[in-house]
């Protein structure tokens, strides 16, 4: 009984020793375990707090580079001041001018076509003189626009708003952006799969289509402003050389009063001047469609990238975000921040551009339309001073001592030019009467180009306060 008795107590002690041995241990693991969940926790936490930061960052710089694509449109394709009206006042005098010739010119030769001995040179010489001011003010206000480009194009150059200025600084925004989304990117493909997770996944694609959708906005403002003033500046520049040619041909017209072999020199400069005169509307649109393609191809791939609208892929994203946030409890959408918020700025956002561009594509019908307009009349006023020309190089060439048959060549002449000299005074007053009414009409619903950009420069403003809080 003493050995069972003996027996039984030690084993009593190793089971009593083997409890304790089992307790030390669930007390050593069990508040390991107790302090890796809320670790996990924690660090769940942690990477929304940062992936929301983010988003707000990401948001801060898409609106940023969007108002500076706004901005440097509004500068770039900002006109020297008073331009227009001076231009028209320049055109108007010199086509009066040229009319006035041609009246001079018709009302002498036509009294003596059977007389042309007794056709007064004192007249002709008149009539000669006033076609050649008014040949060189044609001419000339065109160079004086062409002076003024190139004093623009300077002060922008000094102000930094010139294109290759935006487009360096456009190309550092991106960087930015592309950064902090690709940071993003990864922290939410660390997090724990969820519908918050998926959420954020959704919104990073979103926030991918904005910036390209600015992008987008930035080349075509970019191709605009760089196709503008290089398709306006060869219409200045083509103007100016017929001008020019066309001046210096009523200067051998009035030496041909002297010196008669001077007359037919003075037909066939005024021609290659009208032949020029001809072709300055047609080549300045031809112009600026070509340089619009090249300099959006060019920044393309300088930026190393395919240049696209993604207008419909922001809605189709916007609209699954908010399909992903209407399915989701209120618990889910505090991890997510103020996601309800952002997807109702997204969609004031992708609203107002449309009503921008909507309104926008009223005005470029309009211009397109009076281009054409000059791009058809240009030639065919131009082409009644040809006629004049040829007309006038056949009398001096083919009707030598025939005095009746060159002063009716000559007389024919005026009846053209003028035609062409009245169809431009009514043509240029219509488009500039239109183009004043126009924008009164604009400027009384506040839709002007100026205005609609001011008015996406506020909606950013608003967003960015809204969303932000600044």
């Amino acid at each position: 009984m003493v050995g069972a008795k003996a027996n039984w107590n030690w084993k009593t002690l190793g089971v009593l020793l083997l409890a304790v041995i089992l307790l030390l241990i669930q007390g050593a693991v069990l508040p390991m375990a107790a302090e890796e969940l809320p670790s996990s926790a924690v660090a769940s936490d942690r990477d929304d707090s940062q992936i929301l930061k983010l988003t707000a960052e990401v948001l801060r710089k898409e609106i940023d580079l969007e108002r500076f694509s706004l901005t440097y449109r509004v500068r770039g394709s900002a006109e020297p001041r008073w331009r227009r009206l001076r231009y028209f006042l320049g055109q108007q005098a010199a086509a009066g001018l040229e009319l006035g010739s041609d009246t001079t010119l018709f009302a002498e030769l036509g009294k003596h076509l059977k007389t042309p001995e007794e056709a007064s040179e004192r007249v002709l010489r008149a009539g000669t003189r006033v076609g050649l001011i008014g040949f060189i003010l044609d001419g000339g206000s065109s160079a004086f626009e062409l002076g003024s480009n190139a004093l623009l194009a300077l002060k922008n150059k000094r102000e930094g708003v010139d294109p290759e200025t935006a487009k360096r600084t456009v190309f550092a925004k991106l960087k930015e952006i592309d950064a902090l989304c690709s940071q993003r990117q990864a922290l939410v493909l660390s997090s724990q799969d969820s519908k918050a997770k998926t959420i954020h996944t959704v919104e990073g694609k979103l926030l991918r289509h904005f910036r390209d959708w600015c992008l987008y906005e930035f080349a075509e403002a970019y191709a605009d402003v760089r196709s503008y003033q290089p398709g306006i500046n060869v219409f200045y520049a083509l103007d100016t050389a017929s001008g020019a040619l066309s001046s210096v041909s009523y200067l051998l017209s009035l030496r041909a009063f002297k010196h008669p072999a001077a007359a037919g020199p003075a037909g066939i400069v005024g021609i290659v001047g009208d032949a020029v005169g001809i072709v300055q509307a047609p080549a300045s649109s031809l112009a600026k469609r070509h340089f619009h393609k090249f300099w959006r191809k060019r920044l393309s791939m300088q930026f190393h990238e395919q240049i696209y609208n993604a207008e419909d892929s922001c809605k189709a994203e916007m609209a699954e975000l908010g399909r992903l946030v209407a399915s989701v409890d209120d618990d889910m959408l505090a991890s997510v921040g103020a996601v309800k918020e952002r997807v109702k700025a997204y969609g004031v956002w992708a609203e107002r551009s449309d009503q921008y561009i909507s309104k926008q594509q009223v005005e470029l019908r309009r211009l397109d339309k009076v281009a054409l307009q000059s791009e058809i009349a240009g030639p065919l006023i131009s082409g009644t001073v040809l006629a004049q020309d040829v007309l006038a190089t056949a009398a001096a060439y083919g009707a030598r001592n025939k005095p009746r048959r060159e002063i009716a060549l000559q007389f024919a002449g005026p009846i053209a030019s003028g035609t062409g000299a009245s169809a431009s005074l009514l043509l240029t007053g219509y488009w500039y009467v239109g183009d004043q009414l126009n924008e009164r009409r604009l400027k009384r619903l506040d839709e002007l180009p100026s205005s609609l950009l001011q008015q996406r420069l506020k909606t950013l403003n608003d967003l960015e306060k809204q969303v932000l809080g600044r």
